[in-house]
């Protein structure tokens, strides 16, 4: 009689559990179905893609792989949905242009210089506009394919003074090293610091020039390098106050810019901040726009037609601050290349790291002292509190770490 009356009970607990085993083994089956996984990858941004390894190589793109005898990676990964290397390659050249759009970082822009109107020329000045840079550190493959500022502006349809070529900026430079060597470099704004150095970039007005001022933006292009081993040491210019400030040429070449356009935007590449007071705001020097560039790759220049053409926004920004004058931020006493006193003793005798060299490159040494007190934290509280206003919390023990004493910058 007990178990009559359970059957009932134990049938509708048997029905539930094979229709909850039924759901589970459907809903397994749609949860780890391509639509709903795509689902929910687009939602949380998953990458789900399966790499594999190819052995493909394509003239004139720099692939890494073996290199004298020692592989480093043993083939490039590409994602599936690439079935060449050629294919992979051009997937690779459309994300450095996003990369070049994306980075760009509008700093002024007045009088509606940027974008370029259209039926505008362009008068494209300095070596940077004709070149990509070389001589810096690790920016630059020099594929065979690689695109100007030039070659940019003309793919993203705008017109340029043909009169202007890349011959008119076609320097060379000499420079002398703290222990006398000279290095001789056509790379104007991307050679690295010296002792003496002389900022590359020369201006002479030509006479094949023709430039119809009224319907002429002039896009003047200035550029220093940087990286690893190649610090500028503060005011040890020959030619300008400061190695990151502008020398007589550059101005010379903002000023005849000025005089025959009737806007002028200037492009910063560097990968330092340069002292761009006197082209900002006010002055004789004073341009339309000016535009961050940062160190352009084989095909960043792309992206960065693209924004100055209007195809896309400038969205980019600087991570760094910009001083009107480096002098006053205290940590450039830091930089340069700073030499070992012992240094001879260093270089005297063979790589003990056994690299194929007979002498140990570390010639070489940078001071960080800084703390955190670099950038914009330095303007808007250290020198606020220690010098603009000396009377505030700077000088009090309040919150201090070392009990009943006032901070200690």
């Amino acid at each position: 009689m007990k178990l009559a009356k359970n059957a009932s009970l134990l049938r509708g607990l048997a029905a539930t559990m094979a229709l909850l085993l039924a759901l589970t083994v459907v809903g397994y089956n749609i949860a780890m179905s391509n639509i709903a996984m795509g689902m929910v990858d687009s939602v949380f941004g998953v990458d789900r893609t399966i790499y594999n390894d190819w052995t493909e190589t394509v003239e004139g793109y720099t692939i890494p792989g073996a290199v004298d005898g020692y592989s480093y990676l043993k083939g490039v990964p590409y994602a599936t949905e690439y079935s060449s290397a050629d294919t992979y390659a051009e997937a690779l050249k459309a994300h450095i242009v996003r990369q070049g759009e994306e980075g760009f970082a509008l700093l002024k822009n007045d009088n509606n210089a940027l974008p370029i109107a259209s039926g505008t020329t362009v008068a494209l000045f300095g070596w940077n506009g004709y070149n990509t840079p070389t001589n810096h550190t690790g920016t630059n493959a020099n594929n065979a394919d690689r695109i100007t500022l030039e070659a940019g502006l003309k793919a993203a349809g705008v017109r340029l003074n043909e009169t202007i070529t890349k011959e008119d900026f076609s320097n060379v430079v000499t420079t002398v090293d703290s222990r006398g060597r000279e290095t001789t470099s056509d790379t104007a704004g991307m050679k690295k610091a010296a002792d003496n150095y002389e900022i590359p970039e020369f201006f002479e007005a030509k006479s094949t020039w023709s430039i119809n001022k009224n319907s002429t933006t002039a896009i003047v292009v200035l550029g220093r390098g940087g990286g690893e081993g190649a610090n500028y040491i503060p005011d040890h210019a020959t030619n300008a106050d400061d190695p990151l400030a502008l020398s007589e040429n550059e101005k010379n070449m903002i000023r005849y810019a000025k005089e025959n356009c009737s806007k002028v935007v200037v492009l910063l590449v560097t990968a330092n901040a340069m002292e761009i007071g006197p082209i900002a705001k006010g002055g004789e020097l004073e341009v339309d726009a000016i535009g961050f560039c940062g160190i352009p790759n084989d095909y960043h220049y792309q992206g960065i037609a693209n924004v100055l053409a209007g195809k896309v926004n400038a969205t980019g920004a600087l991570t760094d601050t910009f001083a009107y004058d480096n002098s006053f931020n205290p940590a450039v006493i830091n930089m340069g290349q700073q030499q070992y006193s012992d240094l001879d003793t260093i270089t005297s005798f063979e790589d003990p790291l056994g690299r194929n060299s007979t002498r140990y490159n570390a010639n070489n040494y940078i001071v960080e002292a800084e703390g955190i007190y670099v950038g914009y934290k330095y303007y808007e509280s250290r020198y606020y509190d220690s010098i603009a206003n000396p009377t505030f919390n700077a000088k009090d023990p309040i919150g201090s770490t070392k009990i009943g004493q006032a901070w200690d910058y």
